[in-house]
Formats: structure tokens, C-alpha cells, sequence
């Protein structure tokens, strides 16, 4: 029984010295096992997450663009000239060719959604 508790005193005082060695260890024997059971990365993931952000803001420009082309062309009517009327559709076509190309970014990475 005395052996046991020398023992005990022992493994207790060299773990206090070197507890925090132990820690960093059992935190990398954990943090090592848990990488198996990790998913695999999906090839397509970064292509689908490149496509997802040019569609959301080929979306908001787009939308933009169309706006302020509407807000020209009203304005070249409410002026009568029939330039400022051009560029105001020319631009509103613009900002919806930029939606429509928003719309169908998932069709040109080829991801298919």
C-alpha cells in the first residue's frame, strides 16, 4: 500500500511539472483522431461557391443597372429628347442582359442547378 501511494506522489509530482506538455499533447492526439472521420472535400466546392457569389452580385448589378437605365429613360420622356430616352433603354437593356447572365452562371461553370 505504501509502494501504491509513493507511487501516486510520484506521477503527481511529475505531472505537475510537466502538465502543460501533457495538455498540448492529449490536445494533439485528440485534434489528430478527429481528422479521419472528417468528410473529404467536395472537388466541386469552390466552383460552386465562385458561382453562387458572381450570380448574387451579377444579380445586384444587374438590378442597378436596370434601374438607372429606367430613371434615364424617364427622364429623356419627361424632356423630350429622345437621345437621353436611347441611352436610358440602351442601359436598362444592359442591366437586364447582366441579370439574365446572373441567372444562368450556374449553366456556364457547368454545375447544373
Amino acid at each position: 500500500m505504501k509502494n501504491i501511494i509513493s507511487i501516486k506522489k510520484t506521477l503527481w509530482k511529475h505531472l505537475e511539472d510537466y502538465s502543460p506538455l501533457y495538455l498540448l499533447g492529449a490536445l494533439f492526439s485528440v485534434s489528430i483522431l478527429t481528422i479521419g472521420y472528417a468528410d473529404p472535400p467536395d472537388p466541386d466546392s469552390l466552383w460552386r461557391w465562385l458561382a453562387e457569389l458572381l450570380q448574387q452580385w451579377l444579380w445586384r448589378i444587374g438590378g442597378v443597372v436596370f434601374l438607372i437605365g429606367a430613371i434615364i429613360f424617364v427622364l429623356g420622356w419627361r424632356n423630350h429628347d429622345a437621345e437621353q430616352r436611347l441611352t436610358g433603354l440602351l442601359t436598362a437593356a444592359s442591366g437586364a442582359m447582366l441579370a439574365a447572365l446572373g441567372g444562368a452562371v450556374f449553366l456556364f461553370f457547368g454545375l447544373g442547378e
